[in-house]
């Protein structure tokens, strides 16, 4: 075999530098040592071994699983990591998920940690299949956004967030309010109570949050029994809507910004974007003017403009958490994407949007 322009006795050196690496195992000290080279030309050597195909490393098994295709789903949206499960059985996907999400968690928690959480069986399931932790200190769990009636009382986020801090030895923190209330007066009472507002100061630092992915027909119908008459007029969503995540609903493109007026709901808004990069800039707004469509408190396409600037902030890390905005939650907001026409949120962005965002305003959801 010819490996470029190498000659024979170059060659015969650099399979032995191989052989003693990854063959026995010597480290590249101990081989530049053995060899009387600097650490330096054996670390090259190795790597040129890799490249000139003197070494072919083999991984047994990777039929069986789904490391490419998780790799390929990470570079195309910007993730930090990804996890897929194989399953067979529908009767057994909230467990093997569970299960793998909470392997994920023990990888990322870490003392000191803040975590947020939503509701859902996918949550509950993380929860249930997560060992007890006695090697972290300082953790606070909290809940991302108000109490809702559940049919099944396991699946409250307030009693999730009492069985998560329970394994985790850690503080909880509740938010001590429905997810929807009856008027816009009663939600603004609730978002001056000190009590909430104590809540809305530790979400917005959460660095973890653990939210699931629902099917938006589904979750529509169950939360517009919520609402009275007047907002399911109002509301009446676009047959584009096709997910929603923290009661928040999205359309199939998942990425889009958009520009929202919230007045009921009691919750944090979560922003998750492929669009927003890791170390971009972005600014907040509230209030202000869109020229689009107004749908169920959401604006679509249209212009952004005259809105009151908030924070700025840099997206450092897989959830970024953006302060309480003091411009009121009954006009529209947003964030704009530099050269794109459209795309604004309440709380929203200037920049082009990070891969998860967490946007910490006083959680309301349109």
């Amino acid at each position: 075999m010819v490996y470029g322009e190498l000659s024979e006795d170059l060659i015969n050196e650099y399979r032995r530098v191989a052989y003693y690496y990854y063959r026995i195992g010597l480290t590249q000290e101990e081989i530049a040592k053995r060899m009387n080279m600097s650490r330096q030309r054996v670390n090259r050597i190795v790597s040129s071994c890799i490249k000139l195909g003197i070494v072919k490393i083999t991984i047994d098994g990777m039929e069986n699983c789904y490391l490419e295709l998780e790799n390929q789903l990470e570079k195309k949206f910007h993730l930090k990591e990804v996890c897929i499960i194989e399953n067979e059985n529908p009767d057994d996907l909230y467990d093997n998920l569970g299960a793998e999400a909470a392997q994920c968690l023990m990888r990322h928690v870490k003392n000191n940690s803040i975590i947020g959480i939503a509701r859902g069986r996918a949550v509950s399931s993380l929860i249930e299949n997560l060992p007890i932790v006695q090697n972290k200190e300082n953790i606070t769990v909290t809940q991302l956004i108000g109490n809702i009636k559940e049919d099944n009382s396991q699946l409250g986020v307030d009693n999730m967030v009492y069985e998560l801090a329970s394994k985790l030895h850690a503080h909880e923190e509740h938010l001590y309010a429905p997810i929807i209330v009856g008027t816009a007066e009663l939600k603004n009472a609730f978002m001056e109570d000190k009590v909430c507002k104590n809540t809305y100061s530790i979400i917005k630092n959460s660095d973890i949050a653990i939210v699931g992915i629902g099917a938006a027909k589904k979750q529509w119908k169950y939360l517009m029994s919520l609402y009275s008459q007047e907002d399911v007029r109002q509301r009446r969503w676009a047959k584009k809507v096709v997910g929603e995540v923290c009661t928040y609903f999205y359309d199939e493109n998942g990425n889009e910004v958009i520009t929202f007026v919230p007045s009921k709901a009691i919750g944090s808004l979560i922003v998750s974007s492929p669009e927003i990069e890791t170390g971009s800039t972005y600014k907040t707004y509230t209030g202000g003017e869109s020229t689009g469509t107004l749908e169920d408190g959401l604006y679509t396409k249209g212009n952004y403009s005259g809105g009151t600037e908030g924070d700025s902030f840099t997206i450092s890390n897989i959830v970024t958490t953006v302060g309480q905005s003091t411009g009121g939650f009954d006009n529209p907001g947003g964030g704009r994407m530099p050269g794109q026409g459209r795309g604004e949120v309440q709380g929203g962005m200037e920049g082009t949007p990070p891969a998860a965002m967490e946007g910490g305003e006083p959680p309301v959801r349109p």
